[in-house]
């Protein structure tokens, strides 16, 4: 089940790989949070008066998280995946 909202659907699509890429919580512990995470925000897209200002709730914790990253990557499937960097440029457009 999704958030219905675009940014924090894809924050928690994101959410295993960088927390892991970063290194915020022990390996162990990962699951257990996300599914916190997922539980709060999918709670949280249901309640009218909340629902409004979640996109930008997930927009927050997704600039947190990569600031955690500190320049690392994380990639959750083959769409997000970073070409190859040729002469010091990212083949993204």
């Amino acid at each position: 089940m999704d958030t219905g909202i675009p940014a924090c659907d894809r924050y928690l699509a994101s959410y295993r790989a960088c927390h892991r890429a970063a290194g915020i919580f022990p390996p162990d512990q990962i699951e257990p949070h996300y599914r916190e995470m997922r539980s709060s925000l999918l709670r949280d897209s249901l309640d009218p008066h909340i629902r409004p200002r979640l996109a930008t709730r997930c927009e927050v914790l997704t600039r947190s998280l990569h600031e955690a990253l500190d320049g690392k990557s994380c990639t959750t499937d083959s769409s997000q995946v970073t070409a190859p960097r040729r002469n010091g440029k990212d083949d993204r457009s």
